[in-house]
């Protein structure tokens, strides 16, 4: 598989997961909170061979260093606006505003993923 395909993949499983936490039913949560710890614990394994084999040697380790800087600062800053949040709205509220902010934001991601993919194929036919 491509590196675009796996990325995507994991955008659906991350989508399906919170979908499945948005559902109130425990054994859907359970089943929602499986898959996005077992997405949590690959992404890994999918992320740093894709750095890997596009970024040249001499910047590789600066540029892991930054993505795991990036990764853990938004997980703190996640982490008190949830505290935040839940300190004047129900865990449901709260639970559908981080649901509609996912979703939001894997849209807007998914879109440019398909505008460039989409838009280079395009490209190649016309030449």
């Amino acid at each position: 598989t491509t590196d675009k395909s796996k990325i995507l993949y994991l955008y659906l499983l991350l989508v399906g997961s919170f979908l499945l936490f948005s559902i109130v039913r425990r054994e859907l949560f359970l089943a929602g909170f499986l898959l996005f710890n077992l997405v949590s614990s690959t992404i890994d394994n999918f992320i740093k061979p894709i750095l890997h084999d596009h970024i040249h040697n001499k910047f590789r380790a600066t540029a892991i260093t930054a993505y795991n800087f990036v990764t853990n600062i938004f997980i703190a800053i996640l982490a008190v606006v949830i505290g935040i949040a839940l300190k004047y709205n129900s865990p449901i509220v709260v639970q559908r505003y981080l649901l509609a902010l996912v979703l939001i934001a894997c849209g807007i991601t998914l879109k440019v993923f398909f505008n460039r993919y989409f838009s280079q194929r395009v490209s190649y036919r016309h030449e």
